[in-house]
């Protein structure tokens, strides 16, 4: 979602499964790889979605970026300039508001930021052929649901996974209109 948006200069994907599966040497040469990339890019801000304290560790004395914003949540964010307590209450706003707040330096309101999606579509996909197959062609109104979540929120982050039948319902209520 945010490697296509035109307001953001770059995205580093940290896949710590992929880093597992690598050899120590490996592992050591990637890493500094990635981290000059990151230190000759001159960034000026980190924002840091991963509720982890080591991003801004490294942005902080690795990197060099100035300005590092994240979550304080579980006491991990001493290395952030500015910090956002999260709480895993079910009751606190979507996980998008929360997210929202990070801009709060920048002095951006939630309500001022356009909500935009950014894909972009592999033409190689042929996705006029994938729409041909299940009946459709590209001039029908289609609706797609891309349901998504993890384990990222704690131990109960399994509270806030919808059952299927919820989604059945959605589909036929949005299909509806």
């Amino acid at each position: 979602l945010f490697e296509h948006n035109p307001d953001i200069d770059a995205v580093f994907n940290y896949d710590k499964d992929f880093m597992k599966s690598l050899g120590p040497w490996k592992r050591a040469r990637h890493l500094a790889t990635q981290w000059k990339i990151i230190r000759r890019g001159h960034f000026d801000c980190l924002i840091d979605l991963s509720n982890t304290d080591e991003y801004a560790f490294l942005a902080k004395f690795i990197w060099n970026i100035p300005t590092r914003i994240g979550f304080q949540y579980k006491s991990r964010g001493r290395y952030l300039t500015h910090r956002f307590e999260m709480s895993t209450d079910a009751s606190n706003p979507h996980i998008v508001e929360t997210y929202y707040r990070l801009l709060t330096p920048f002095q951006i309101p939630s309500s001022y930021v356009e909500k935009r999606l950014f894909f972009y579509i592999d033409p190689s996909l042929q996705t006029e052929t994938a729409l041909e197959r299940v009946g459709l062609s590209s001039h029908d109104p289609y609706l797609c649901l891309l349901p998504g979540g993890g384990g990222s929120w704690g131990k109960k982050a399994h509270y806030k996974y919808w059952p299927l039948e919820h989604y059945h319902a959605l589909i036929k209520k949005i299909s509806s209109r």
